[in-house]
């Protein structure tokens, strides 16, 4: 007699992604920087930059970037990844610049 298949578990998954402005990033240029990084899917309006809950060796971000990284690790403690828009929140604390 066949075996039955074993069906897969439903495996509940939360992803928590904070919006703030791309004025955050002193320009669009400076923006595109982090792609260089291979963490940041683009797109017309900003991009997702993958964070990480902590700081790899490895990585060197734009001095730019630190007050942010460090903001989103103490705001939201154990989430990956966060978005840059357009049309995101301004971040009392963080630098706004304006292009």
């Amino acid at each position: 007699m066949a075996k039955k298949p074993k069906t897969a578990r439903r495996v509940k998954f939360h992803l928590l992604v904070p919006v703030i402005s791309t004025a955050h990033a002193p320009s669009a240029e400076d923006f595109d920087e982090l792609s260089k990084l291979n963490m940041v899917a683009k797109y017309e309006h900003g991009g997702f930059v993958f964070i990480g809950t902590e700081k790899p060796q490895s990585i060197v971000w734009p001095e730019w970037m630190d007050p942010i990284v460090e903001w989103f690790q103490s705001a939201y403690p154990g989430e990956n990844w966060l978005r840059f828009d357009s049309a995101g929140d301004e971040i009392d604390g963080l630098y706004l610049y304006d292009w």
